[in-house]
């Protein structure tokens, strides 16, 4: 799994929101506003994948105004997150990890 990130400290995030985009392409950059959150990071897709009606179905990372980061007295205290965000650590830790494909 590759992840493009669009910040310079990602490992500064405590989550990030995750969000399904189609789009035309599995690697051209993702601009933002999606889901009223900022574009933190999108996933790129491996020419392997096939896409469904010329359409590519990708992961993209996404913040809030009122997310921790940005607001660390806000809605979401700790240990508390939205049910659709991802720890920034996994998502790290993931993207480092030898994929399946190489596995096999």
């Amino acid at each position: 799994m590759k992840i493009v990130w669009t910040v310079p400290n990602p490992e500064s995030l405590i989550y990030v929101r995750v969000h399904l985009e189609s789009t035309p392409t599995r690697a051209r950059p993702i601009k933002g506003p999606i889901a009223n959150g900022q574009v933190v990071g999108y996933e790129v897709l491996p020419p392997t994948v096939e896409g469904r009606h010329r359409r590519f179905e990708r992961r993209v990372f996404t913040v809030r105004s009122y997310d921790r980061c940005n607001e660390p007295e806000g809605t979401y205290k700790p240990p508390w997150m939205p049910s659709e965000a991802v720890l920034v650590s996994e998502l790290l830790e993931a993207a480092l990890a030898p994929s399946r494909e190489m596995a096999q």
